[in-house]
């Protein structure tokens, strides 16, 4: 065969009888069902009409003049070529490393469908099984292949002993959530009241990073299901409806906010600060709490109509979380405590000062009047050889002159202090006092 097509085939021949300029020529076509009969007055004949992808034997007998004499049958296998698949295209399966190919059904026959792919190097061809219905849509799933790598994808319709020109596609595998880091981000304190998270990128593996979300939390036991804590925010951790909240939210694509530092793929984000980005406000922490922060990655990110990250459709993951940091005491707190104390202080100062001065001006006062100069009230000196006559004399009209000296000594000494009565030099003044 000269020539074989999908629904033709070119046949030559040669025959060496000196008698063959006068011979014609029979061609039997048999497929295994059916058995098609032409002649042909030539060496050469195109046979047209037959089915793709399918096995026929031709056999060429010579017929003499007479039309009725044949010699013995020469003959020979072919194949037809099988069609070319059409509408091929492959698909990406959502968070899968593999490629669905769809075509439809070649008319004709077919044996099965070759697959081949390629991306820096080819894979192990793949083999579809056949199909029976001319354009049913047929599916085949690859086998496993790497996420985020573009393929190109070739596909031969096969018969018994041919093939079929290779259609071809090119098709990317999908993304998927992003590798964990090992290692957690850095956090450093900046103030009372806020914090800076370190962190590197995530590797771009599986497809590339979108956008960064820094959470924080004041659990201490392991970070655990953050992804179901996306749409936690600031406001809910400040009405203590939740430990673990999204801070900051940075897309891959935008120019970084003042709260973002890169270097060398190492982004600081300072928490805290207060700005807002998409539904998430990065408020002030709250002094002496224990803080720590993980971050996490996305190759893909959907968000409400609120900007608030829907965690179930987006593709992400998550770095472990840091080392715990306590922030300091608000300064102004500490400020006013000292200035409070110091005010305390004072006031006691002040106080036991008023009453040590109130009891020295007291002592002050009773000491003036104790050791201040009084007139002694003194009777008269009496000689002994005068004294009986004397006491007659105070002794008459039932003691009156007793009575009148005693008048004028018995205010003597009245205010003056017991304890100043009773001192050695006052005692005899004071004797009747005591």
């Amino acid at each position: 065969a000269e020539y074989v097509g999908e629904t033709s085939i070119n046949l030559t021949w040669v025959v060496s009888d000196t008698a063959s300029s006068s011979y014609t020529y029979r061609i039997e076509v048999e497929n295994g069902t059916s058995v098609m009969n032409l002649t042909s007055s030539l060496t050469e004949v195109e046979i047209t009409e037959l089915i793709p992808g399918t096995t026929y034997t031709f056999t060429v007998f010579a017929v003499v003049a007479d039309c009725q004499t044949e010699g013995e049958g020469v003959s020979i296998t072919h194949d037809t070529t099988p069609v070319v698949v059409s509408s091929f295209r492959c698909e990406a399966v959502a968070k899968q490393p593999f490629l669905v190919l769809k075509w439809e059904c070649p008319s004709g026959k077919n044996s099965g469908f070759r697959i081949g792919i390629c991306n820096n190097m080819c894979e192990e061809d793949q083999l579809a099984p056949p199909c029976m219905k001319e354009g049913s849509e047929e599916t085949f799933r690859t086998a496993l292949l790497k996420y985020f790598h573009t393929y190109n994808i070739t596909i031969e319709t096969l018969s018994n002993t041919s093939k079929s020109h290779p259609a071809w596609s090119i098709c990317t595998t999908s993304i998927t959530d992003p590798p964990s880091p090992s290692t957690g981000p850095l956090v450093k304190v900046i103030s009372h009241s806020s914090l800076s998270v370190e962190f590197s990128d995530f590797e771009s593996v599986n497809g590339p990073l979108k956008a960064y979300a820094v959470m924080i939390t004041t659990e201490e036991q392991d970070c655990q299901s953050l992804k179901l804590k996306l749409n936690n925010t600031y406001k809910d951790f400040k009405k203590r409806m939740t430990v673990t909240y999204v801070t900051y939210v940075m897309e891959i694509e935008q120019p970084k906010s003042p709260s973002v530092r890169s270097q060398n793929h190492t982004n600081t984000v300072s928490v805290g600060s207060g700005n807002k980005m998409y539904g998430y406000e990065n408020g002030p922490l709250i002094p002496l709490r224990s803080y720590r922060a993980s971050v996490a990655g996305f190759t893909n990110i959907t968000f409400t109509t609120a900007e608030i990250i829907v965690g179930e459709d987006s593709y992400v993951s998550f770095s472990p979380c840091s080392e715990a940091v306590l922030l300091p005491q608000d300064p102004g707190v500490i400020a006013g405590a000292v200035i409070g104390c110091l005010l305390a202080i004072l006031a006691v100062v002040a106080v036991v000062g008023f009453i040590f001065w109130r009891r020295r001006r007291k002592d002050k006062r009773n000491t003036e009047v104790s050791f201040s100069p009084i007139k002694i009230k003194k009777s008269k000196l009496i000689k002994v050889e005068n004294f009986e006559s004397y006491f007659k004399k105070q002794q008459a009209d039932s003691s009156c002159g007793f009575a009148e000296e005693y008048e004028e000594l018995k205010t003597a000494g009245v205010h003056q202090p017991k304890f100043a009565a009773e001192l050695a030099e006052n005692r005899e003044l004071f004797e009747h006092k005591l």
